[in-house]
């Protein structure tokens, strides 16, 4: 264990209750994600123009990942389907 990992993800949070050590592995699995159509979720274009959303979960050896092609299904549902397997696995989340 040769990282600090901020248990609430709020890297101004350095209280002592908030702090645990860890590895890049966990680390890298409690960050906030980024992408704009919320966690889990990102917006692809592969060559070609094909536009797509890619859900991805990661929990221990598990690994969901899927794509959706963005003219077949909207947003709304790729998010409802995240939602559904984020319970399924016990997977926090963040909106």
């Amino acid at each position: 264990m040769d990282q600090v990992d901020h248990i609430d993800r709020d890297r101004k949070n350095n209280n002592v209750d908030n702090l645990r050590w860890s590895n890049k592995y966990i680390n890298n699995h409690n960050r906030i994600d980024q992408s704009e159509y919320g966690a889990n979720i990102t917006g692809m274009t592969l060559r070609g123009g094909f536009e797509y959303w890619r859900l991805n979960f990661r929990k221990g050896p598990l690994m969901v990942s899927n794509n959706f092609n963005k003219t077949d299904i909207p947003l709304e549902y790729v998010t409802i389907l995240r939602d559904i397997i984020a319970e399924d696995l016990g997977a926090a989340h963040l909106e």
